[in-house]
């Protein structure tokens, strides 16, 4: 039936389909994948030698320097325990106590800098972590003279990054006594 001027459409036809064709886009897709892959791996390599050769921030961690500080906190650690004062010494034995201790972290402190500047400064929070040291000995001593005052003071240890001083000292290196030190004890009233 045919409306004026109007054929229907032919029926459609069905044709085979062409055989496949091999295409090169699969070697090539391929190949380009391995590229990739080979890439990231350098590319992840160097960053882990970049990693592992660079200095840590906040971690003690050239060997010359983690030896002498081994060596000297051992040292020092010892020297520390054998002179600690007694929960009910009087007020001027813990001030003798707490600076006989002193005088230990400061032979501390000149044996790991007696491995030379140089060196420590190659190990970036050396000088940082010596001078927490130096400034846990000013506060250990205004509260001896305190003591020896008559007076009962409180030692407050300095915040960094909203830490104590005493934890990044205890993070850096091996060598855990800062935190104990910190903390005198107040001799019997």
């Amino acid at each position: 039936m045919s409306i004026r001027g109007w054929d229907p459409p032919a029926a459609p036809q069905l044709r085979p389909s062409p055989e496949p064709t091999p295409s090169r886009a699969l070697p090539i897709a391929i190949a380009l994948t391995v590229a990739l892959l080979l890439g990231s791996a350098v590319v992840a390599a160097m960053a882990f030698y970049h990693y592992a050769s660079t200095d840590h921030l906040g971690v003690l961690d050239d060997p010359d320097v983690v030896e002498a500080i081994d060596i000297a906190c051992s040292r020092m650690e010892e020297s520390v325990r054998a002179s600690a004062p007694l929960p009910n010494d009087s007020a001027t034995a813990v001030a003798a106590a707490m600076r006989n201790q002193n005088t230990a972290i400061t032979a501390m402190i000149g044996d790991i800098r007696s491995i030379g500047t140089d060196k420590l400064a190659g190990d970036h929070p050396a000088e940082a972590w010596l001078a927490d040291w130096e400034i846990l000995i000013d506060l250990r001593e205004a509260y001896a003279d305190a003591l020896t005052r008559g007076e009962r003071p409180v030692l407050t240890v300095p915040m960094t990054d909203g830490l104590p001083i005493t934890t990044r000292m205890d993070d850096a290196a091996d060598c855990r006594v800062a935190a104990a030190l910190a903390k005198p004890p107040l001799p019997r009233s």
